[in-house]
């Protein structure tokens, strides 16, 4: 229990990101050098010490790194202030909305779109349809048995089925 306690520490944050001093990084004036490794063992290395030996941390982003490098630090205020706002997570239903059930193409799995959604990101991503026609994507949807899912979705929600689940995003 006291390495999983340690593991929430600042010395066990700064060890799982960089390693060990003087061996994989170096101090100066209070400030960490370290550079990312490139060759295939030391990278093993580091993957191995931030994904399997860290057991106990937040897997949003990795602080450490991150705040090395002008990118990184965007990338966290971007995390911090957009996305925290944002989530992805919002409304659930469980059991799966009965709309989706019978309207498999328009059900999402996962963290992937729902397949006729999807079709059409995939060609406009390859260029092969303009994103322009994004909202023909979602009136095909609809068609499709999307106004099905919106109209149960919105009466479990206000009925306050104790099936649906909210979830806030991390702040």
């Amino acid at each position: 229990m006291k390495f999983f306690d340690w593991m929430l520490s600042d010395e066990a944050e700064q060890f799982f990101t960089f390693g060990v001093e003087g061996e994989n990084y170096t101090m100066d004036n209070g400030k960490i050098n370290y550079k990312a490794p490139t060759d295939p063992q030391a990278v093993d290395e580091e993957r191995y010490r931030q994904a399997f030996l860290w057991m106990v941390q937040d897997t949003t982003y990795n602080k450490g790194t991150l705040s090395l490098s002008e990118d990184g630090k965007k990338l966290m205020n971007i995390y911090d202030t957009i996305l925290a706002k944002e989530g992805r997570d919002g409304i659930q239903f469980a059991p799966r909305l009965d709309a989706y059930v019978k309207n498999p193409d328009i059900s999402p799995e996962s963290d992937f779109a729902a397949p006729v959604i999807l079709q059409h990101m995939v060609k406009m991503v390859y260029g092969k349809e303009p994103i322009s026609d994004w909202p023909k994507v979602l009136e095909e949807w609809k068609s499709k048995g999307g106004n099905d899912v919106i109209k149960e979705a919105t009466e479990k929600f206000n009925k306050k089925d104790p099936n649906v689940t909210i979830s806030m995003p991390r702040r």
